[in-house]
């Protein structure tokens, strides 16, 4: 589900969230953006009103901007968050940290969940956004990945002035 992140105030950058459902009937919920009237309506009847979203995974260390609002809106569901978002969000009950084996196999085989070795994932730099959680769903050969890959059809000059490499429209 794609939703709008605006940095500065100017730049959309976008935002996305992904719901899977599980073979049980209930649904895993894959970072969170801002909901809108339009998207409540239909997440609820997706869901039964949340009764059946059974978790919401947080994958980005710096992801944390929607969260708090979605909480309230589905506080009944298990919150699984990165180390980062456990001590900025204290507010929220937390079931669990991402960066734990436990936790990344929790609906294996239905979705896998891996970081990659070496990455500042338990205490990232300010500078370096390039750490999360991968997350495969093999029923819909489906990779969810927050911003650690970009793939841009026709970005033109502006993202390479901000920094970005271009080879072949990946940055």
């Amino acid at each position: 589900i794609r939703g709008d992140f605006y940095y500065a105030g100017i730049i959309n950058f976008g935002a996305h969230m992904s719901v899977i459902k599980l073979r049980t009937g209930k649904f895993v919920v894959i970072d969170t953006i801002a909901i809108d009237v339009a998207l409540k309506v239909e997440l609820d009847a997706l869901t039964q009103n949340g009764q059946l979203i059974e978790a919401v995974i947080a994958t980005h260390p710096f992801h944390t901007t929607y969260f708090p609002a979605f909480y309230k809106l589905y506080p009944q569901a298990k919150y699984y968050g990165t180390p980062r978002h456990l001590r900025l969000q204290p507010a929220i009950k937390w079931a669990g940290d991402v960066s734990e084996g436990s936790v990344q196999r929790l609906y294996e085989p239905e979705i896998y969940q891996r970081l990659a070795e070496g990455s500042e994932f338990i205490n990232p730099r300010d500078d370096n956004h390039f750490n999360n959680v991968f997350l495969y769903h093999p029923a819909s050969k489906t990779l969810h990945c927050d911003d650690t890959f970009l793939f841009f059809n026709d970005p033109g000059c502006l993202f390479g002035c901000c920094g970005g490499v271009k080879a072949n429209n990946v940055y």
